[in-house]
């Protein structure tokens, strides 16, 4: 399936307001391995066993952005 950049932007930003994989799937009808995809190419990493914090590489980018 194809998705629209509106649709990668939503991901994203859900992902950087801290909701998990499933929790962005389940809202959006992504599948949890194409959101793990685009998380990763936009900077956003999840520490294991804490799947709703970002990495501080990832804070320190986003504050740049």
């Amino acid at each position: 399936m194809s998705y629209n950049s509106m649709v990668k932007a939503q991901v994203v930003e859900k992902m950087r307001n801290g909701k998990s994989i499933s929790q962005v799937s389940n809202e959006l009808g992504v599948s949890r391995g194409t959101i793990s995809q685009w998380a990763r190419r936009a900077g956003i990493h999840r520490p294991s066993g804490h799947p709703n914090k970002l990495k501080s590489q990832a804070l320190a980018k986003l504050a740049i952005n």
